[in-house]
């Protein structure tokens, strides 16, 4: 009773007494947490197994460039026709004594 002779009542209670919607709640929250967790996990290994590609690609391309090494080749002659002869037959023949380890094309007319 107030000090005006009102009756006042406070009082709380619960639509859950025995705990079934909390329990059904908190196991809704782990089913998405786990959920969740093996998305990132999915996409982590998506990443991870991308990275990896293109680290195979960038040491394939590596290991083609230091491949395609170039070669100086040199011809001495008196005319094109001849010149051009030589080269031809320097290309077809890389291992020829022509062709020198050293990078770019040098003619000399």
């Amino acid at each position: 009773m107030d000090a005006n002779g009102n009756i006042t009542m406070m009082s709380t209670g619960t639509s859950d007494p025995d705990g079934k919607i909390a329990r059904e709640n908190a196991e809704r929250k782990a089913k998405e947490q786990k959920e969740n967790e093996e998305k990132l996990k999915k996409k982590r290994a998506e990443k991870k197994e991308q990275e990896e590609r293109l680290a195979e690609m960038r040491a394939e391309r590596k290991a083609e460039s230091e491949a395609l090494q170039p070669h100086e080749i040199i011809v001495v002659g008196n005319d094109v026709q001849e010149l051009t002869g030589k080269m031809v037959e320097a290309m077809a023949n890389p291992n020829s004594a022509a062709v020198s380890e050293a990078a770019g094309l040098d003619l000399k007319i």
